[in-house]
């Protein structure tokens, strides 16, 4: 599932922070996703595709990604398994630090 951040938001149970707050643990889980994403789709990717994917990354992001699309073809399985992981991470996390009640 792609989360927008109003739903991530709401699938954390952070309506109850401040906004500041807010910002400061999707900024968290945001940063922990990114790096967690590219360690899954590296795995995935062949021993003799490592120097492609070195050229795409000195193009930037969107080249990036295009070639991951074209040649990691479970790239998709893999971003929503790691980001449901991430966010039931996350939700264990901050669960001591929940408004009470919630």
């Amino acid at each position: 599932m792609t989360y927008s951040k109003e739903q991530l938001i709401q699938e954390l149970g952070l309506e109850g922070f401040d906004p500041a707050k807010q910002e400061e643990l999707l900024n968290m889980f945001y940063t922990s996703l990114n790096m967690k994403l590219r360690m899954a789709v590296a795995a995935e990717i062949p021993e003799d595709k490592i120097a492609e994917l070195d050229a795409e990354i000195a193009k930037g992001d969107d080249a990036v990604y295009d070639w991951i699309d074209a040649n990691v073809p479970q790239a998709a399985e893999v971003i929503e398994k790691e980001t449901q992981t991430a966010v039931e991470d996350l939700k264990r996390r901050i669960a001591p630090f929940m408004p009470k009640g919630e």
